[in-house]
């Protein structure tokens, strides 16, 4: 019984073949709901093949389908042109999106190049059980990738914050103050529903179009 079980199932191969066109139609879908493509920016599998290379759609569209393997080398174009985890797509290990807890370490988030490469912009969380939630977007100027970071242990926007969180944000104010002349920060309220921000789960253009 048990062997006829594995017979009439997936093999190995066949089982990560389908899960990863899964996650592949999923992460697109995301993209297209979160604002990633523009309004005359075509998002169809043969154009999306065009964006990383592919000389051909007839590859990622059976990948898509689930009947033939993602090779290493796309999966990685893939990540990279869109900016979500590779980790991600290959094993549906954490989550969809890049997202970094910087916390104390904010320092090397908001380090800038002395040709002034980075911009930032900062979103504070309102509403919901993320109240407070700083939200931290890096985009790199010369070819327009956004990661993003957040702080919500280190300090939190709210009150009755506590001395330790009140010491840690002056550090932080101290920090952009003196920082401010090689810095491009701009500040914006992000309100979240009572899911919260969902970190991981949307692409960093989804925070910048709800932005207030």
């Amino acid at each position: 019984k048990f062997a006829a079980t594995l017979d009439s199932g997936l093999t190995s191969r066949q089982r990560w073949r389908k899960d990863v066109g899964s996650r592949l139609a999923l992460i697109f879908e995301k993209l297209r709901s979160d604002g990633f493509f523009s309004w005359d920016q075509p998002s169809d599998l043969p154009h999306i093949a065009l964006q990383v290379g592919e000389s051909s759609p007839a590859l990622l569209f059976d990948c898509f389908d689930g009947i033939d393997d993602l090779p290493f080398d796309l999966a990685s174009r893939l990540s990279n042109s869109f900016g979500f985890s590779l980790k991600w797509l290959l094993s549906g290990e954490r989550s969809p999106f890049p997202v970094l807890n910087i916390g104390s370490s904010y320092a090397d988030f908001f380090k800038q190049t002395e040709d002034g490469r980075f911009s930032w912009e900062l979103y504070r969380v309102e509403g919901g059980r993320s109240e407070g939630e700083l939200i931290c977007l890096k985009t790199d100027n010369e070819n327009g990738k956004i990661l993003l970071g957040y702080i919500n242990e280190h300090f939190v926007l709210t009150d009755g914050m506590g001395g330790g969180g009140r010491g840690n944000l002056e550090d932080f104010i101290k920090f952009l103050k003196t920082s401010w002349p090689t810095l491009n920060i701009t500040t914006w309220v992000y309100e979240a529903g009572e899911s919260g921000p969902e970190l991981g789960q949307h692409h960093p253009v989804y925070y910048q179009r709800l932005m207030k």
